[in-house]
């Protein structure tokens, strides 16, 4: 097939730095690429940097940075900075709340919740901003979203639930 990087670079008609990108990007563990809400809208270097950060062994953090990143909190310039130098990771991971305190995200800030199986499989996300909420299947959980008689009793408990006059 290609005897190089450079030359399957070449066959693609990118540069060098683009397809290290690439493969960068390709092997981000599957856990990772998850729990993220939306695996495509993530930049190519970004999501480089992040395969980067586990591959050094910081997986864990890179889950709990990922609700950060996805949001635009944390910009493509700090995590290049967290890639050269990841023990600076501790200061951009969300701090444990104290016991009472409010757990109601800040004002425009959205509220991302992770839902997994007893097991610790993930299952499902909610996502609750001021203007609208969403919820995304994980991996496996997907095939729900297609199975109908799932939809129908997703719909039936969501009419049940609405209050009346919407």
């Amino acid at each position: 097939m290609f005897t190089s990087k450079g030359e399957l670079a070449e066959a693609m008609g990118l540069s060098h730095a683009q397809l290290s990108k690439y493969l960068g990007f390709a092997k981000l563990p599957a856990e990772v690429v998850m729990a993220c809400r939306d695996i495509a809208a993530l930049p190519l270097t970004t999501g480089y940097l992040l395969g980067s950060l586990c591959a050094k062994g910081f997986q864990d953090q890179v889950m709990r940075l990922l609700p950060r990143i996805e949001s635009g909190d944390i910009a493509g310039r700090q995590l290049e900075e967290l890639a050269v130098d990841p023990r600076q990771l501790e200061r951009w991971l969300p701090r444990p709340m104290a016991s009472g305190a409010d757990e109601t995200p800040p004002r425009g800030k959205s509220e991302l919740r992770n839902f997994v199986s007893s097991s610790g499989r993930p299952l499902f996300k909610v996502n609750i901003s001021q203007r609208q909420a969403s919820v995304s299947f994980a991996g496996p959980s997907r095939w729900l979203l297609e199975n109908e008689q799932f939809l129908e009793r997703l719909r039936a408990m969501v009419e049940a639930e609405s209050p009346e006059g919407d």
